[in-house]
């Protein structure tokens, strides 16, 4: 039967709507064949004698008792479990017993992502930690990632001021770029420290995803903010200097063979005359007759 089931109660049949089976739509009916669920009975009619109960009243006066203990007890630090129930892109909401928490999506990992879908997924079982609680709004912030991953508490100390890194631009503000030198950990360069040149935004030296390298100039560990210099590790060329040079490069052209091309038939006659070149004398003609008289002579 599509529109519900029917369950005995002391022998006595009670019909369950399909929508009042669970407090959510249920697809697959057959999975509570010969399986013992709490009703409560909401209608009754004796002449008929038809029965109406109702899973889904019970399920959420038990919710409702849960969630009013977890108002009475939940503080700011503390670890619970919960099932994630929906996807947003700004985070995910969790379900911590009769109260749904977000987790923010800055708070669901160390390192830089883009969807709440790349750490977890609807259904899944997770352990939050309790960040701020707001009675009045009724909200709760949670937060995913866990401490002793820090890349603050742990990665940074491969790092100190003075140290040349290796890292990639992961983003491009009019104020300077931010250089990423291993997840969770990214520095800013700011404008003045890109180029020796003057640059009017950074897009002219740099790109999204280029790798680059980097001077550690200041690392603030309560902020969480490091200070990077690239022309102190490595001057990068203005996209100007670049083209200007390679064009100089295609205009080059080896001095002998410049000279050879731009010399005109006048100026040869001209070199010639002042710098006389000897020619090889060639041997002087004797007429015809005179070898033949020559000849008779011998």
């Amino acid at each position: 039967m599509n529109a519900g089931v029917i369950a005995l109660v002391s022998g006595i049949r009670v019909f369950i709507p399909a929508s009042l089976l669970g407090d959510r739509h249920v697809d697959d009916l057959s999975q509570f064949l010969k399986k013992s669920i709490n009703l409560k009975i909401i209608d009754f009619n004796r002449q008929k004698k038809k029965v109406v109960g109702s899973n889904r009243a019970v399920i959420q006066k038990e919710k409702e008792e849960a969630r009013k203990n977890l108002w009475e007890k939940i503080e700011v630090g503390q670890v619970i479990k919960g099932t994630v129930k929906r996807l947003a892109d700004f985070g995910v909401f969790v379900d911590i017993g009769g109260i749904d928490g977000l987790i923010h999506i800055s708070e669901l990992s160390w390192n830089r992502i883009k969807h709440p879908s790349e750490v977890v997924k609807e259904g899944q079982e997770v352990e939050v930690t309790v960040l701020d609680i707001n009675r009045e709004k009724e909200k709760v912030s949670l937060g995913y990632k866990k401490t002793v991953d820090d890349p603050w508490q742990s990665g940074i100390k491969n790092y100190g001021t003075g140290k040349i890194v290796k890292g990639k631009v992961v983003n491009l503000m009019p104020f300077g770029a931010f250089v990423e030198i291993e997840p969770g950990l990214t520095g800013l360069v700011h404008i003045s420290q890109i180029s020796d040149k003057r640059i009017n935004k950074p897009q002219e030296v740099l790109s999204l995803g280029q790798e680059v390298e980097a001077k550690i100039t200041e690392i603030d560990m309560e902020k969480k903010k490091i200070s990077m210099s690239i022309k102190e590790a490595l001057p990068i060329e203005t996209v100007e200097e670049k083209n200007g040079r390679e064009k100089k490069v295609d205009e080059v052209i080896p001095d002998e063979h410049k000279e050879e091309m731009n010399l005109t038939l006048g100026d040869l006659v001209e070199k010639a005359e002042k710098e006389p070149v000897e020619l090889e004398a060639e041997p002087e003609q004797v007429p015809l007759e005179d070898k033949e008289d020559e000849a008779a002579e011998k």
